[in-house]
């Protein structure tokens, strides 16, 4: 089994060499670390949300491996291709040598989780392996948009993002009703444009070593809508909460409100 993945492993990197060499794009070869990373993020969020049996939960960390396995071999392409000719792909280099080193300790990780017995495998929680995994996509994409000149590469799309209207950054008197973005938990701080936007990002240590991150300050909930759905196309986990006078409402009760000031 372990010599049929290695061979698995040696055939991506011959066929994705073979692409290189047809024709290199360096962005694209991001954008498909990322994506991998991302199929990755999703069967460990099975293994956290869903009710699975130990052969279910055994099935989703290796096939969590496999597409971290993907990933790597994109990123390993994408860093050997670059010329550092300029600071964009110097910037881009260095964001794709840290997904690789996110992926190289998920599947650390993974290996361990793949090896258990389903005896032992619902005792233990893929938590650590999905923060190494959100940093490797916010790594993926950041390296998309260096590698793009600056410009946010639209995913599974030909035509480029609409300018979304930018949020109203929070001052001290913040309007009464206002929308915001939640972005997600990751390990480490990471600079806003990670996320390939032009919105203020907020972030706050909610426990020792983690993070959340958030755009605040949309005062209708189509402009909302909009960055959450930019967001989520650039990879990221993103969900719209309502705040009135600082205290957390139904959206529901928001759009009821939001109606009867406009």
């Amino acid at each position: 089994m372990r010599f049929l993945k290695h061979l698995f492993i040696i055939y991506l990197i011959v066929a994705t060499h073979f692409i290189v060499a047809q024709e290199i794009n360096l962005s694209k070869l991001a954008i498909a670390s990322a994506e991998q990373s991302k199929q990755a993020a999703f069967f460990l969020t099975q293994n956290l949300t869903e009710e699975n049996t130990s052969a279910d939960l055994l099935k989703n960390y290796n096939d969590a491996l496999i597409a971290c396995e993907k990933a790597i071999v994109f990123s390993d392409s994408a860093i050997n291709n670059i010329n550092d000719s300029s600071f964009s792909e110097k910037a881009a280099k260095i964001v794709l040598k840290n997904a690789l080193n996110n992926l190289e300790k998920t599947i650390i990780i993974l290996e361990e989780f793949t090896a258990l017995s389903e005896e032992l495998v619902n005792q233990y929680s893929p938590k650590e392996a999905l923060y190494f995994i959100n940093n490797a996509i916010v790594d993926a994409y950041q390296a998309s948009i260096e590698l793009n000149n600056g410009r946010i590469f639209p995913i599974n799309s030909s035509s480029p993002n609409q300018k979304v209207e930018e949020a109203t950054p929070v001052i001290e008197k913040a309007p009464e009703l206002i929308y915001k973005v939640q972005l997600g938990l990751f390990r480490k701080k990471i600079k806003a444009n990670y996320f390939g936007t032009d919105f203020t990002v907020l972030f706050e240590e909610v426990e020792k070593g983690v993070w959340r991150y958030s755009i605040d300050g949309f005062t209708s909930y189509k402009t909302a809508s909009e960055a959450k759905k930019t967001i989520k196309e650039k990879g990221y986990d993103a969900f719209i909460i309502a705040l009135l006078n600082g205290e957390k409402i139904a959206i529901e009760k928001a759009l009821s409100i939001e109606k009867q000031t406009r």
